[in-house]
């Protein structure tokens, strides 16, 4: 997979299992009621964690500086008759948490923890979502055993005899996998430290401290991190929003809220920007539709067709049409229901006429206001994204969580660090949506066109049927027919083996697959094979039958969480019912190895 990533500048690649024909006439309804166990499971334990998080963070901020007279907000001193003294003489016997000092300080930090306000948040946010309860064990918090002390650490800073205390804490997970069994496993800990200052007092730090978090969430600055990007692999996006040189306009826009907190206290300028990963909003909330056919009768519309035909025949007037038609607002070629969604978007969109309505602002505000961990991290900060004027940005296209950590301030000349503190990061295109939609479309074309062969000219002299020719992989050359290649390995190869191909994915980051015909359906394949005529298939046993796949491009790479209920902004050539596959391995396939 290293290679392929490197071939790809790190595009995702994901594929998808083939189901009966008959499945396509499920109705949308039954489509938006399936759900896929992994994505489910990993949706509520983000919204867990953030609960956790928060909540434990809450807890512990009024203690983050302490002193014999106390923290933050009138807190007392947390550890009773235990002072610095004593912290300085047993920071050994501390560490071991079965010893009678650790246990001590284990109370004291058990009495920091407001656990009631976890489970309420639990009650109210969790065990109420309908959709969590087929996960739930029994209808009960994932989080039942409570809480335990993974680790504590005492640190003694030489210069300013300062003692800090650093404090882990984890929790047991609990939810139902797709079999309903139990399962469980730990969710992140929650990491924070308690600084027993020798001097100067709390007061004074304290005051720096909350001049910081308060600087960074102003109605303004709160709303102030913007990322300027093109490209739709979210994780990958959220690495570079880390890396100091790609995300640059975001560090440098926090050193100048450092530098204008007072004018006097001093910042470090190499902390770090830690994005999450696993929480991360899109733009998109349907999966696009083509309305063309490759199997003549009277269905589907016959201009789309007959246009990409010319299209990929070279045809450049065509392929101008094609990628107009497909990308347009509303258009009838390649159709995105937005609207069942976002009720108003065609009117935002007729109003505003500056923004497509596949990604877009308000399809954004619409998945941000669906996502209990994301919306529920935001209940202190002053984000928000504005939509009701218009001067108010349409085009935001992601929504990024992230942590500013291992950030320091001087004061009489010692360095004290400073909480972890979350900021909201919105991606903008360098455009507008309008003309990114477009070029995705031309890049997927492009791609696609590549990668089945359709630039071949001595394969296309004779191809009536538009088959999809591929490049066979060196790989392959040795194997014998009807030989089962595992899919992501046989992917893999297939997509080295077409440099020219990949290349079109690299500008926008984009993500491809194979899926069958139904276009909500992502659940993976397990095997490749070619028969003696170089037949293709794709197929999750020797078993399945009257089924069609087809190569699918992706904008966002979050269009390959949920398996069975995808619903991300894709494009594809469409599947090939004119050559459905009946028997694998023996069944005539539009899909080709070429030498």
């Amino acid at each position: 997979m290293k290679k392929l990533l490197t071939i790809l500048a790190t595009s995702t690649m994901v594929i998808s299992t083939p189901l009966s024909v008959v499945a396509c006439k499920k109705t949308k309804t039954d489509i938006d009621n399936e759900f896929d166990y992994q994505a489910l499971q990993q949706e509520l334990r983000n919204s867990v964690q953030q609960i956790f998080d928060s909540n434990l963070k809450n807890d512990f901020d009024d203690y983050f500086f302490v002193d014999e007279n106390g923290g933050d907000n009138g807190a007392e001193y947390p550890f009773g008759k235990n002072d610095i003294v004593w912290f300085r003489s047993n920071q050994e016997e501390i560490s071991k948490l079965n010893s009678p000092e650790s246990k001590e300080v284990q109370e004291s930090i058990n009495k920091i923890i407001n656990w009631n306000k976890v489970e309420a948040e639990i009650n109210s946010l969790i065990l109420t979502n309908i959709n969590y309860k087929p996960i739930l064990v029994s209808g009960k918090s994932p989080l039942k055993d409570g809480y335990y002390i993974q680790s504590l650490e005492v640190k003694e800073d030489l210069e300013t005899k300062d003692i800090k205390v650093i404090i882990s804490i984890g929790a047991n997970f609990y939810y139902l996998n797709e079999r309903q069994e139990t399962q469980n496993d730990s969710l992140n800990n929650f990491k924070t430290s308690i600084t027993i200052l020798n001097k100067p007092s709390a007061e004074e730090l304290n005051k720096i401290k909350n001049d910081y978090q308060n600087a960074l969430n102003t109605e303004e600055n709160a709303n102030s991190f913007v990322y300027t990007s093109d490209k739709g692999n979210l994780e990958n996006s959220s690495q570079s929003i880390n890396d100091r040189n790609e995300g640059k306009e975001i560090y440098n826009q926090i050193e100048s809220i450092l530098d204008n907190i007072d004018g006097k206290t001093k910042f470090n300028n190499d902390f770090l920007i830690n994005t999450n990963k696993d929480d991360i909003i899109d733009g998109s909330v349907n999966a696009t539709s083509a309305k063309w056919y490759w199997e003549g009768g009277n269905f589907g519309n016959k201009d789309a067709i007959e246009t990409l035909k010319l299209a990929l025949r070279g045809d450049e007037q065509a392929e101008e049409k094609f990628i107009e038609e497909c990308s347009k607002n509303g258009s009838t070629w390649q159709v995105n229901e937005a609207k069942r969604f976002v009720k108003n978007i065609e009117e935002l969109s007729a109003q505003y006429n500056d923004f497509a309505e596949v990604f877009n602002s308000f399809n954004l505000n619409f998945n941000l206001q669906k996502s209990s961990a994301f919306k529920n991290s935001l209940k202190n900060s002053n984000f928000k994204l504005e939509l009701d004027d218009e001067s108010d940005e349409r085009n935001y296209i992601a929504l990024f969580r992230a942590n500013i950590d291992d950030i320091y301030f001087e004061y009489s000349g010692k360095k004290y660090e400073l909480p972890t503190e979350q900021i909201v990061i919105k991606q903008l295109p360098f455009t507008n949506t309008i003309e990114l939609y477009k070029k995705f479309v031309q890049d997927s074309f492009d791609f696609q066109k590549q990668m089945l062969g359709f630039n071949d000219n001595l394969v296309q002299e004779d191809n009536p049927n538009f088959f999809f020719y591929i490049n066979r992989p060196d790989a392959w050359k040795t194997i014998e027919p009807t030989t089962p290649i595992p899919a992501n390995e046989g992917l893999e190869q297939l997509l080295e083996a077409n440099p020219e191909a990949t290349k079109y994915l690299v500008d926008l980051d984009l993500t491809i697959n194979v899926s069958d015909s139904a276009a909500w359906s992502n659940s993976p394949f397990k095997f490749i094979s070619f028969n003696k005529n170089n037949d293709l298939y794709f197929y999750k046993d020797l078993s399945n039958t009257k089924y069609s796949f087809r190569l699918r491009t992706w904008f966002f790479s979050s269009g390959l969480i949920y398996k069975n209920n995808a619903s991300k902004t894709d494009f594809s050539l469409q599947y090939r019912n004119d050559f459905r596959v009946i028997t694998v391995n023996e069944t005539i396939s539009a899909w080709k190895l070429k030498d």
